[in-house]
């Protein structure tokens, strides 16, 4: 495939500085295709990555999701410190204040085990889903709020 990725910077407070093409990191067989970008702006750091699994490699509904919340799982791919089973992924990380936006796509969980901490599962793939930094938090499962053990939006 051919791939072409354009970025606009409409905002002139937070303009773009850098972009960068980042590795997808998946099991072997698990995407036919995929690419990713992280876009350096002045005061946060863009997040995208754009995946078309193998033709029955991954189930739009799984019994099992739950589990594959807490453990790896090869229908899961990544970029940077950030994993997913959606088809589109945007984060949007700004410095020590974490993850200000999340979207998804035909996906039902992103996870971070690093400096950002989050987590957010849906028992099934959802077409799409927004989140903000607020509905985000709510969402999250982290080492530091353990009693929110399954916490969903």
């Amino acid at each position: 495939p051919l791939w072409i990725v354009s970025v606009f910077g409409l905002n002139a407070d937070n303009p773009v500085v850098r972009v960068d093409a980042q590795p997808v990191w998946a099991e072997a067989g698990a995407l036919a295709h995929s690419t990713a970008m992280r876009v350096t702006r002045s005061s946060s750091v863009d997040y995208l990555l754009i995946a078309e699994p193998v033709a029955g490699a991954r189930p739009e509904a799984s019994p099992s999701h739950a589990a594959r919340v807490r453990s790896h799982d090869p229908r899961t791919w990544r970029i940077a410190e950030f994993e997913t089973d959606a088809h589109m992924l945007f984060c949007r990380t700004a410095g020590d204040q974490g993850i200000a936006r999340v979207a998804l796509v035909d996906g039902s969980l992103l996870r971070s085990s690093s400096r950002h901490g989050a987590e957010v599962a849906r028992p099934a793939v959802m077409t799409d889903l927004s989140l903000d930094a607020d509905e985000l938090s709510r969402a999250t499962v982290s080492p530091q709020r353990p009693e929110s053990g399954k916490a969903k939006t």
